[in-house]
């Protein structure tokens, strides 16, 4: 796939190259490997949501050199969390790429640089998100969440979302509440239908059914992958 889509004319290594950020990628997925496409073309759209002001200029700039959106690509300046209005989201200096800062740094504070250049951006639930901008009517195959410590959010206003949804991963790490554990989103995902597995590099450890108390003081930077069990040919591989 091609940053989500059938289409070979999408290269995601001309994506890298002209994406300028003023920061290192930190998780390295923009070193990831490009694969050939080999199953037929077919229609789809790919959601590219970000709240920053300054990184989403640059997604706008690329997009308008690439040519991305007549290619199926959406690009949205929004912010995901359990509700819909609008809500304060840094704006670091302008610069592009700062991947760190989410929503929490408006409210701390503590932060006190970063609450300086706080602007306001719309935000919308997860649920209301598709409702406005998705125009299909199918299932989400891949639902990527990376809000840095608002993830259990998106889930949370997420509602009918999951019930069409095939597989999704999201982030645990510092920034998350402290009285919210990996349990809880777990629970609400199993009530929906999924299993969820810590996912590691090439390999993946079962949480559903599998958990440890040890989890609940566990906040260090990870990433769960949960597929539907519906999806019977990833779940066995994800299984195995």
């Amino acid at each position: 796939a091609r940053m989500g889509l059938s289409d070979a004319t999408i290269d995601a290594l001309k994506w890298r190259d002209e994406f300028h950020s003023d920061f290192e990628a930190i998780c390295g997925a923009d070193r990831a490997p490009q694969f050939n496409v080999i199953s037929a073309k077919r229609k789809g759209e790919m959601h590219c949501i970000e709240p920053m002001p300054s990184t989403f200029s640059e997604l706008q700039r690329v997009d308008e050199k690439l040519g991305l959106t007549s290619k199926g690509m959406v690009f949205t300046h929004a912010a995901i969390s359990s509700t819909s209005g609008v809500v304060n989201f840094p704006n670091p200096d302008t610069k592009v790429g700062a991947e760190w800062l989410g929503i929490k740094h408006c409210k701390s504070d503590t932060d006190v640089v970063e609450k300086a250049n706080c602007v306001e951006v719309p935000m919308f639930s997860l649920e209301d998100y598709v409702a406005k901008y998705v125009k299909g009517s199918g299932p989400i195959n891949i639902l990527q969440i990376d809000v840095e410590g608002n993830d259990f959010d998106v889930l949370f206003g997420a509602g009918s979302v999951l019930d069409s949804t095939h597989y999704l991963e999201f982030e645990l790490g510092y920034a998350w509440d402290k009285n919210l554990h990996v349990q809880d989103a777990v629970k609400l995902l199993d009530g929906k239908g999924f299993t969820c597995y810590w996912s590691g590099e090439h390999r993946l450890w079962r949480i559903s059914g599998c958990y440890f108390e040890h989890y609940n003081f566990f906040h260090m930077w990870s990433n769960v992958a949960c597929v539907h069990r519906s999806q019977k040919l990833l779940y066995d591989r994800m299984e195995k």
